[in-house]
């Protein structure tokens, strides 16, 4: 999430920013009309389909300009529901974005962040509309064959390089156990881009980030894993760690890259226990 707080969008009116290709400023959002969603999905596909980048609903320009001037809240808590709705069944393939509703003045400012596709160009499949949409510069104009076209060409690339990708983070994890491992990886879908600094976690507190939730405690507690995730030190891509002692060989394996990226292995012996 690019603005994370009230301060952040501030700072965009202090600094009069303007609008541009990946930030989009819109004063009031209303969903009664089909005109009004239809409006909705083409502001939020064609930032996908233009690179990706950020829509904010509460921030007012100023007058003749596309520079931030004020904040103008909603004052509808539940939009951002709506919103969802609309966007889960009308969008393909699926939005990838992040979202949240910060309060002020007695309203809200929703802030949603669009990442690009990487299964191909976001279409509005509703609304009789079956539309591709594309932000350049500070509009939204339908995409042409050929952008069509090329955007699916470059989705098939990064498809047909997961494989590269996958190797890049030594994923999944290899082992030559001689009793069963579960391994478990996951890569994030492109563009992958860092979500943390691993040289900015240098004391307990900042490993804290990454102990694993409180929800996930009544599983875990048949693992390793909160042992392992307080154990956590520094390697060349991220954040590892392992159940190790004494010159034991380990028998859990946890590796978090900064993309986003991580990888789990864990030994259990002649039983496997799908369900922990």
């Amino acid at each position: 999430m690019r603005f994370k707080d009230l301060e952040a969008l501030k700072r965009l009116i202090e600094n009069r920013i303007p609008e541009s290709t990946s930030l989009e400023y819109k004063s009031e959002l209303s969903l009664a009309a089909q005109d009004a969603r239809k409006e909705l999905l083409k502001d939020l596909t064609g930032m996908g389909n233009g690179g990706g980048g950020t829509v904010i609903f509460g921030m007012q320009e100023e007058k003749g300009t596309n520079i931030a001037k004020e904040l103008t809240p909603l004052a509808d808590a539940t939009i951002l529901g709506q919103i969802e709705d609309i966007v889960r069944n009308a969008v393909y393939p699926p939005l990838i974005w992040s979202h949240s509703a910060l309060e002020a003045d007695g309203g809200w400012v929703l802030v949603t962040d669009v990442e690009p596709s990487m299964l191909g160009p976001y279409m509005i499949d509703a609304y009789k509309e079956m539309r591709y949409y594309k932000r350049a510069g500070e509009s939204v104009h339908p995409m042409t064959e050929q952008e069509v076209r090329d955007a699916y060409a470059i989705a098939m690339r990064a498809t047909e390089g997961r494989d590269r990708l996958w190797g890049q983070h030594m994923l999944p994890i290899r082992l030559t156990p001689k009793e069963p491992w579960l391994v478990v990886s996951a890569l994030p879908l492109e563009p992958l881009r860092d979500i943390f600094d691993p040289r900015q976690i240098t004391q307990q507190v900042d490993l804290a980030r990454f102990w694993a939730p409180s929800p996930l405690d009544g599983y875990m507690s048949h693992t390793r894993l909160p042992f392992v995730t307080r154990r956590l030190r520094h390697w060349r891509d991220g954040l590892a760690s392992d159940d190790a002692t004494n010159g034991a060989e380990a028998q859990l394996i946890l590796r978090l890259h900064r993309d986003g990226a991580a990888g789990i292995a864990s030994q259990w012996g002649q039983e496997l226990r799908v369900e922990w």
